[in-house]
């Protein structure tokens, strides 16, 4: 767990097993939870996406 945040995916919560490419972000805590959560949710998505475009290293290339 980083960020000190975990979110379920919403297959897991939806009876009919739909949501599958969702999350589930309940709103049951404090606001002032809720708003510390949804900073921390936002530096680790912010983190996720930035690793997943890193740029690769350049393959060598071949003239003919």
């Amino acid at each position: 767990m980083r960020h000190s945040v975990a979110v379920l995916p919403g297959g897991s919560l939806d009876p009919s097993g739909g949501s599958a490419d969702r999350l589930r972000l309940p709103y049951v805590a404090a606001p002032e939870t809720i708003s510390a959560a949804v900073a921390a949710l936002t530096r680790a998505w912010v983190g996720f996406a930035a690793a997943a475009v890193a740029p690769r290293p350049p393959l060598p290339a071949i003239a003919v």
